[in-house]
């Protein structure tokens, strides 16, 4: 049997280079807390900060936000779908894998067992003499 070459090591590698990758955008923020979390009031004419942290609730009320280099929700989307391809293509061409070999014998024996090949029909008497005596 073959030993199966460590590819966690690789894969982490992949994963860094894919979220490096991305290019992050300048989005507004809290210019007290750096928090994204931030919402337009139009009636005032402001913005206040929605951020929660360990300290509490920041409710920064401010005229101009600050800009701040952070990924979009589709960014991320994107990051993550590209992560789990990579992850994929990994898990599913290994030479060694013993949960796939285990769920192939799984399927093996399943169809076995479904199509009846092993199965005998008794009435209750000779099925109970059997199961008591062999």
């Amino acid at each position: 049997m073959v030993a199966e070459v460590d590819w966690r090591s690789d894969l982490k590698a992949k994963m860094y280079e894919i979220r490096d990758a991305v290019v992050p955008e300048m989005r507004d923020c809290c210019p007290v807390c750096e928090s994204l979390s931030i919402q337009y009031r139009k009636g005032a004419a402001t913005w206040i900060c929605n951020s929660k942290s360990v300290t509490g609730y920041c409710g920064q009320v401010f005229v101009e936000p600050a800009k701040k280099a952070a990924l979009t929700a589709v960014q991320k989307k994107a990051i993550r779908r590209e992560k789990f391809a990579a992850y994929r293509d990994v898990v599913l061409n290994r030479e060694h894998d013993p949960k796939r070999d285990a769920m192939l014998k799984w399927f093996k024996d399943m169809r076995r067992y479904l199509s009846l090949q092993d199965t005998k029909t008794l009435c209750k008497r000779c099925a109970y003499i059997e199961d008591m005596f062999i």
